[in-house]
């Protein structure tokens, strides 16, 4: 009941954000207009907003601190900082729209970075690497640790003994000590035998600590990282977009690229098919179907529960509820990869085993020895560690809510907040249209013209001219139909949403009319006579009806 309720509250939150920033305009959303909207539409404290303020100011001095730290470690020419913003990718209205939607209405930050990544090495090439990310160890190293347990592969396993291992060679490199390491749920036993491994790597050079990986691979591939992780029912073995490496222009991008846009624009045409109710009215209606089935061209297994259209609004603020993976993610991107070496033919053999990659589409790659044990010693191909696991992971797996904070905790201490309205707003006229194709803003020029006029006039006005209203509802249908520009279209769509609530807020003041049928048998005249005299005295434009039946007069006596 929890989750419903909240996953309710919060895709209302997210809507009329989002709606606020089509209208504003979604490549124009920043700091300056986030706060606006805290202020005027939240109406967040003076205190609230001065401590987001400062978060902002902070998080800033703070990248600027490192990249300036770094610069005097390493030299001006071999760091620098870029916007995100200058990516020619995300000039491209679908790519753009697709980010922003993410950023400002899902408030999924890991797919928007799955986007972003692949329009990083389209256009520079090179590698992309979380942060979390270090280099893999050199065989001396993996030795040391082997000797160090004789031989217990926990240590090259478990994931929290290797968290604990990572940090420590982390601060050694860094100069940091290695005393500090967390040992947090790790035995006393396996704590003092990871000590002792820190002190013997700690008397190797730091230039022998890590092994390179290799960077010369086939044009137009994309090696991706092979995660090995040993959860308690087993192994955990997936391609992971946390490091890739691939060269500037390379076709495989494109094909990732694509599958993700044509994956938001299923996931628009669902969400189109459902709202139109041309095809069904509610989904439990498909319940009965086929899986097989199409309906408005789309699967009908697609538009049920537990689909990647049932996940994608809930993913990130319900527990288990995951799309990204499919979606924008690993799971999209070797999927993608599979069909484009597929496609190229004899080229691409290589990089398939049956039904799914080779081990040649990854780096990290181990083989089991007899014992059916991974060969950590001897790996196929050198990949890097991934120092966080994914069990620390905010998305990756789900998190149970703390019910208990309102079941069990004084509530009076927590912070409430109404949920606020959507925020009724002009066409800003700069700004509005900067995600439309120049076509379309061409073709519909006159048309978008007046619309512009006439809805902005709607929305300032105090009272609502029902006829007037239904012009522009209409000019607003008549202009989707028109349009091909999918993108064009989610525009319009928001200030469709916006009409429907100036209308929802609309009050009428009634007439200055008292209406009464009185009981004239009772014999109350002096009574009646005193309460019109009051009515009439309240208000000089007061006036009174007194209603008179005949027959029921009649009927009584």
């Amino acid at each position: 009941m929890f989750n419903s309720f909240f996953l309710e509250n919060m895709i209302k939150l997210q809507d009329n954000f989002f709606n606020y920033c089509i209208v504003k305009g979604v490549t124009e959303i920043n700091d300056e207009l986030r706060i606006n909207y805290l202020k005027n539409v939240i109406k967040l404290s003076d205190d609230d907003i001065g401590n987001y303020q400062k978060t902002i100011n902070d998080n800033k001095d703070r990248v600027k601190k490192l990249i300036l730290d770094l610069q005097k470690q390493f030299g001006e020419n071999r760091i620098s900082i870029k916007d995100v913003n200058s990516l020619t990718s995300l000039s491209k209205s679908e790519n753009n729209h697709n980010y922003q939607t993410e950023m400002l209405l899902r408030w999924n930050y890991p797919a928007a970075s799955d986007l972003l990544r692949m329009y990083i090495l389209k256009e520079h090439g090179g590698i992309y690497t979380d942060t979390d990310m270090m280099p893999a160890y050199s065989k001396q190293v993996i030795f040391k640790i082997m000797m160090q347990t004789n031989g217990d592969n926990r240590f090259l396993e478990d994931l929290k003994l290797r968290r604990a291992i990572s940090d420590g060679v982390l601060r050694y490199v860094n100069n940091q000590n290695i005393d500090e390491v967390n040992y947090n749920e790790i035995s006393d036993a396996d704590k003092n035998i990871i000590k002792k491994i820190l002190t013997e790597i700690s008397k190797m050079p730091e230039d022998s600590i890590f092994t390179k990986i290799n960077t010369r691979i086939p044009r137009d591939t994309m090696p991706i990282l092979r995660r090995y992780h040993l959860w308690p029912d087993g192994w955990n073995i997936r391609g992971l977009n946390g490091f890739m490496l691939s060269h500037k222009g390379s076709e495989v991008i494109d094909a990732v690229i694509a599958g993700q846009n044509q994956a938001y624009r299923e996931l628009r045409r669902i969400r189109d098919n459902i709202h139109s109710e041309i095809y069904f009215k509610q989904t439990d209606e498909l319940s009965s179907l086929p899986d097989t089935d199409k309906i408005g061209g789309i699967l009908v297994k697609k538009y049920l529960s537990g689909s990647l259209f049932s996940k994608f609004r809930q993913d990130t603020i319900i527990p288990e509820a995951l799309s990204t993976l499919q979606i924008s993610g690993p799971d999209l991107i070797q999927r993608k990869m599979l069909q484009f070496f597929r496609s190229r033919g004899v080229l691409g053999e290589e990089f398939i085993n049956e039904r799914k990659l080779s081990d040649k589409a990854y780096i990290g790659v181990y083989k089991t020895t007899g014992t059916g044990k991974y060969d950590w010693l001897t790996p196929e191909s050198i990949g890097v560690n991934d120092v966080t696991p994914a069990d620390e992971s905010t998305w990756c797996i789900g998190k149970g809510r703390c019910v208990d904070d309102f079941l069990f905790k004084d509530v009076s201490t927590l912070k409430t907040e109404n949920l606020p309205e959507l925020f009724l707003t002009k066409i800003d006229t700069d700004t509005f249209f900067s995600q439309w194709s120049t076509k379309t803003k061409k073709d519909l020029q006159k048309k978008i013209q007046d619309l512009t006029v006439r809805y902005n006039e709607l929305i300032d006005s105090s009272t609502i001219d029902f006829k007037n209203l239904y012009e522009i509802d209409q000019m607003l249908h008549m202009i989707m139909l028109e349009m091909n520009d999918d993108i064009a279209k989610r525009s319009l769509f928001s200030l469709q949403v916006q009409i429907a609530e100036k209308i929802r807020r609309m009050t009428i003041p009634v007439d200055n009319i008292i209406n009464i049928y009185p009981d004239l048998h009772k014999k109350n005249d002096n009574d009646l006579s005193m309460s019109i005299k009051g009515f009439l005295a309240s208000n000089p434009h007061t006036k009174i009806n007194i209603l008179y039946s005949n027959k029921t007069e009649h009927n009584i006596l």
